[in-house]
Formats: C-alpha cells, structure tokens, sequence
C-alpha cells in the first residue's frame, strides 16, 4: 500500500474551521447522507453506522479476558461484546509501548512508519493522517479521554479531534510516608539498593487516572453530540501497573489468584513502579493485576449503558483492542512491557461489534495486526473514498468469510537511545511461527532466530538458523526477507520529531518505568 499523504490545507477543512460556531449544523447536514452511505456500503442488511466508539485498553493480555480464557478474571461487560460481535482470536499488537502502539491504531501504519517509535522522546508527526482526522472532515463529531501522561496532547495523537480530554484530574493516590519508610525498610533488609526504589511511593504520582473519570467525561460528550454522527475514542490505563485497583476490584471471589505461586519469582527483579507495599508473592501481584482489569470492565459496563440510555447502542460501532500486553512470568521477565516482543506483550484481545449486535459471537482465527483497525473501521463506517493505510488493510472481508489471504504481522519493540539503550527487537509472525531478530538487518548473518509456536506457545527454545531442519531454515529465509522488506519501508514524516525531556516529564516516565532512574535518593 502506498504512503498517505496529507490534504493540503486548501484540499480539506483546517481545524479552525471545523470549530466554527456553524460545525453543528454543518454536520447534522452531513449526518443523514453519511448514514445512508454507511446503509449502501453495508448492503442495507444491519443497522446503518451513525457512530464509532474505539476502547483501548493499555497492559491487557487477550489471555486476562473472560471471553478469551477459563483461567482469566470475569469481564462480564466485555464478555458482552464478544457474545455479539466478532472476536479475533490472533490479534497482534505493532509495539509493546503505549505511544507507538497508539500511533499505530490510529494511523494504520506500523512504528518505523509513522515515526513516534517510543513513549516520552517522541510525537506523531502532524505529516501523518489519522483515523479521527478523516472523521472529522467528513463531519464527525470527534473526542479522546486518555487516562496517562505518556498520551498528551503533546505527543501528537490529538490531531482531528474536537475534544482531546487528557487533564489528569484523578491521579493514582499511594499512601503517604509511612507506607513508604516501610517498604524502602524492607527493602533494605532484602539487600536492595533503596536509592533506586525511593520513588516508588511518591505520595502522589500524577501520571495517571481512574477509569471511572474517563467513562464519566466520555458520556457527558456523547449526551451533547446531539444528532451528529461521532467517532469517539476512550483509552482505560488501570491494567498498567503498579497494580491498585480499588478495594472492591482488589480480592475475587474465592481468594482469585492470590494463591498462585512461582518458585522463580523474586520480587526484588520488578520494575521499581511496581513495589507497592502489600504485594509481595507473585499470586499477590497477580491478583491485583487481575483486580486493575475487573475494575476497568465495569466501567466499560458503565460506557455501555450509557450508549443505550443515549439511544446510541443499535447505531453505534464498537471497537475493543489493547496497545499491548504484560509478561507475568513469561522468559522470566515478571509485570513488565515495552522491552521486548513476545506473544505475551504483543498478543491482544480484538472485539469488533458491529451496530445493534450479532445474534451471536463468531470468532475470526486469521492472524491480524492492530494496524488493520484504521483500514477496517473506515470500512465498516461506509465513507466514500477512504485513504488506504500505510501499513494496514481492511480485516472485514475475513469478517464476511470472503477470501482473506493471511500475511505475517510486523512488531517492535524500540527502546530508543535516549531512554536506554537504543536496541530495537523486531518480530514477523504467523498462525505458527515468529521470527524475531535484535539489532540491525543489514548485515549477512543478523542476530535473528525463530520460534514454533504450536509446540512452544510460551516461547522457552529459540531456534537458531544453523540449528533449522530444512524446511524450517526455507522458512525462515523467506520470513527473515520480509522482514527486511518491512522493516526498510520509509517513514512518513521528513524528519524525526523529538519532544523535549524536561525534569517533570523525565520524572513521570521514571515513575511509568520507561526510563532509568537517575536520581540518587529522595529530593
């Protein structure tokens, strides 16, 4: 597919335009053509599309959802969406980070693309067109409510929307100093440098907020849209650790998974974020994450609602991912993300429901790539002459069961040189096989080597290339190629865009974990 360019500003209508005292009427003008196109494109045979709701949800593991796993926590509203629409089974995110993987849902184009590869050093570039810019000039209605700092506004994700609601007037509360001089205590008693921890338990850590101000606020913008067809987008942080879900989400039913054990665990290896006090067994850690996800699906249960007591429920598209997932256990790497790309931080859930619902859940089992949404909803939503994405193609014709030839899927993880170490992992993967490869391409032998995941999901034996039978060594060649291919593709934007790393924003993604901490101790 070929690289979007952006309409000139005489090609389309500027922002300022589109925010116009007359942008309301201009687009209830719109709204009744744009459902009747939405009707023809989908045959007349389900309700016509007037909105597009797109909930991600960041750290969430397809595997930590009801309806994709007996040994997940309940999800009873997401549930609800998958016993309705389509439920992809083989959904993998492009990045392993928040911001990059972002870009990418919302742009259709893999990072390397679109150019914002890692969270705090860099935004999407405004060269690059966007899923809500292209509602927008087709008179959508269009807000974000994000629920974490490494989403601002400031790293470019706002562009097309009316509303870009990322006040974080609801921060994750950890209680004072005396729950800090007890942990930074026991710390020192396991042998552990506390001056690499001291910042765990800062009293308040304004980086993040509840699910339930993001619901809140996302419904009181759909209750004044009136008429107008919308695309709305909601961003749920709570599953990103440390984990604190509130009391009542905190402990399931019949003890949940606080009595899981792993004999590797060793809690002094976790992320500094993640040492809160009251965690310490790895069933501990497992449970409030499990208590994070719990929490987030009732407050999507609460988003739900509010779609039908608006009226809005039998014509709105609903779209469900994550921008990445959590190793718990997995190649001993314990509640972390973003460094690496195995199945565990990029296998995501995907739940695509279409207005008024499907009779019943049908699963999709093709392998797929969370930049294919960008292509799918402009689909779904009937609008003439959509862009094609850069990276992504439309995933409805597998969702129609027409022909849909499958194709690997293209991940990173890019840990950028002003965060730590400046290594990018990439993957390539089917139904059966990942190659992953560290470092550069260009040379004659890269640092590269495959898995088979039909007999090992949990991805423990890497298969080097002088250690392939024949067959497998084909196939690997021919993936190592692609991905070369791939990963050559140019970027959009002219230029790389940096954000300036001032100390507010250098201590915040300290807190998140993604990057090292450099202070000495407690200021």
């Amino acid at each position: 597919m070929g690289l979007i360019a952006k309409p000139s500003t005489d090609a389309a209508p500027s922002r300022s335009l589109l925010a116009t005292p007359w942008r309301s009427a201009f687009r209830a003008l719109l709204a009744s053509l744009l459902v009747g196109l939405a009707t023809a494109c989908s045959g007349g045979g389900s309700e016509p599309v007037r909105g597009i709701v797109l909930i991600t949800l960041d750290t969430t593991r397809m595997d930590r959802l009801s309806c994709y796993g007996d040994a997940a926590p309940s999800t009873p509203a997401i549930d609800r969406l998958a016993d309705t629409g389509y439920r992809f089974t083989h959904a993998i995110s492009s990045a392993s980070q928040t911001l990059p993987s972002h870009a990418a849902i919302l742009s259709g184009a893999y990072p390397h693309v679109h150019g914002a590869r890692s969270n705090g050093v860099y935004r999407l570039s405004d060269d690059v067109l966007t899923l809500p810019e292209i509602f927008a000039d087709r008179g959508y209605a269009t807000a974000a409510f994000v629920s974490a700092v490494v989403l601002e506004a400031r790293y470019g994700l706002d562009q097309g929307f009316d509303v870009y609601d990322d006040e974080m007037e609801d921060p994750l509360v950890v209680d004072g100093p005396n729950r800090l001089e007890e942990e930074l205590d026991a710390l020192q008693r396991a042998g552990v440098d506390t001056g690499y921890f001291w910042h765990t338990a800062r009293k308040y850590e304004e980086y993040q907020r509840r699910a339930a101000s993001v619901t809140t606020r996302a419904l009181a913008w759909l209750a004044d849209t009136g008429d107008e067809p919308f695309f709305l987008w909601t961003h749920y942080f709570d599953p990103h650790g440390p984990y604190d879900p509130p009391e009542e989400f905190a402990t399931a039913a019949g003890g949940g998974a606080r009595g899981q054990t792993d004999p590797s665990f060793d809690r002094r290896r976790l992320p500094h974020y993640q040492l809160l006090p009251g965690l310490t067994t790895y069933g501990d850690f497992l449970e409030a994450y499990h208590g994070e996800i719990r929490y987030t699906d009732s407050q999507i249960g609460r988003l739900l609602e509010g779609l039908e007591s608006l009226g809005l429920a039998d014509s709105t598209l609903i779209v469900l991912t994550a921008d990445h997932g959590e190793s718990l256990d997995e190649n001993g790497y314990y509640f972390q993300h973003g460094d690496f790309v195995f199945d565990s931080e990029l296998r995501v859930p995907l739940l695509i429901r279409p207005p008024g619902g499907l009779p019943a859940s049908r699963d999709i089992t093709p392998i797929v790539s969370t930049v294919d949404v960008f292509p799918t909803l402009l689909e779904l939503a009937g609008l003439p002459d959509a862009p094609p994405a850069p990276s992504g193609r439309s995933i409805v014709p597998a969702m129609e069961a027409r022909h849909f030839e499958e194709r690997p899927v293209y991940s990173e993880a890019y840990i950028a040189e002003v965060v730590k170490s400046g290594d990018v992992y990439r993957s390539l993967r089917t139904r059966s096989t990942k190659l992953m490869a560290l470092g550069t391409l260009e040379t004659d032998s890269p640092r590269a080597w495959a898995y088979d995941l039909v007999n090992d999901p949990r991805e423990a034996s890497p298969i080097a290339f002088t250690q392939a039978s024949a067959v497998r060594r084909e196939e690997m060649d021919s993936m190592l190629a692609e991905l070369r291919r791939i990963a050559s593709l140019p970027a959009i934007p002219n230029e790389e865009s940096h954000v300036p790393l001032d100390d507010e924003r250098r201590r915040q993604l300290e807190a998140l974990g993604y990057l090292e901490p450099r202070d000495d101790g407690p200021k």
